[in-house]
């Protein structure tokens, strides 16, 4: 899919780091085939494992090879190993010496894959529910009844964003890559619901506060329930109005990493946050809810097919997330 998008016109003010688990970087060397692309590769070794400098020596290496050039970059591609931590990768962005950015993750999911089983590994449902897109691939090796299953699967994993089904290559590509309102703040709707599909393993919680307390004490039972549950809270994002504060706030996390509070203006939409946790019951959310010291909220699960799950910036197109 990257390699259909850097062939495009319209890639050419795009950068592009590759960075996979092996030795070899084998993605770099089929990318760098195409049209003399300059790629930059991150160190061998997974980028959200490799802790120290990798990912800002491979932006700099990427700008200086622009320079020479004297091309533009206006976005940058990371792509990252199929092992990747999104959570890690983006605490590794929010390291970055360069000016502030907008982030957006892209994820896809096998559509031949259908149905998932419980016996994902760990880090498949983080990246799917940290993306601001999900494009389904393989679709012309499924029928209706498995891109259906496909598209389902998906919703299991992150109802805050609409998978995106499309046979043309090109056409996938681009609503993967070029999408992207470079230098604006994402647009944000009302709450919607959505069917949320069911998966033995993974929760959708809706979190609300009544009254709404005062953000220091949001902010705590946040940094609870992060440390909580571990690397099996999976996506936090939501709107919510701290008593006392005359704006909204937008709450976005991926994974343990929370993203600065966007401010937004005042507004009549419901407010709320959206929780995705994997492998995490209604006992141990009950157990912790009774342990913590500050103004725990009204959590609702969302577990079967048939419940509907309130969820903020429901998009169909790929939302951007405003890292610190």
């Amino acid at each position: 899919m990257l390699k259909t998008f850097i062939q495009l016109a319209e890639s050419n003010e795009t950068g592009v780091i590759v960075n996979d688990a092996g030795d070899i970087n084998v993605d770099a060397v089929i990318l760098e085939s195409v049209n003399g692309r300059a790629v930059s590769r991150a160190a061998s070794g997974c980028i959200c494992c490799s802790v120290g400098e990798d990912l800002q020596d491979a932006v700099d290496n990427l700008l200086e090879a622009h320079e020479r050039t004297r091309t533009r970059v206006k976005r940058i591609i990371l792509e990252t190993s199929g092992l990747a931590d999104p959570g890690a990768v983006i605490r590794a962005a929010g390291r970055l010496r360069q000016e502030s950015f907008n982030l957006r993750i892209v994820a896809t999911l096998d559509g031949s894959r259908g149905k998932w089983s419980d016996d994902f590994l760990p880090h498949e449902p983080a990246q799917l529910a940290a993306a601001h897109g999900i494009i389904v691939t393989k679709t012309d090796l499924c029928d209706e009844e498995t891109l259906a299953e496909a598209r389902l699967s998906a919703l299991s994993f992150n109802p805050l964003v609409s998978p995106l089904i499309l046979a043309d290559p090109v056409s996938r590509a681009r609503a993967a890559f070029s999408n992207v309102q470079v230098g604006k703040a994402p647009p944000v709707s009302p709450f919607h619901a959505l069917p949320a599909a069911a998966h033995p393993r993974i929760s959708i919680l809706v979190a609300r506060w009544a009254p709404t307390p005062d953000w220091p004490e949001i902010e705590e039972w946040l940094e609870n329930i992060a440390g909580f549950c571990g690397d099996r809270m999976l996506r936090v994002k939501g709107v919510i109005a701290p008593n006392g504060e005359s704006n909204r706030l937008l709450v976005n996390a991926v994974g343990r990493s929370f993203a600065r509070p966007q401010i937004l203006p005042a507004g009549n939409s419901e407010e709320g946050l959206i929780l995705i946790l994997r492998d995490v019951d209604g006992d141990e959310i009950d157990r912790f809810s009774h342990a913590v010291s500050c103004s725990p909220p009204t959590l609702t699960f969302a577990r079967k097919k048939e419940a509907k799950v309130a969820t903020s910036l429901r998009s169909g197109a790929i939302s951007l997330a405003e890292l610190p």
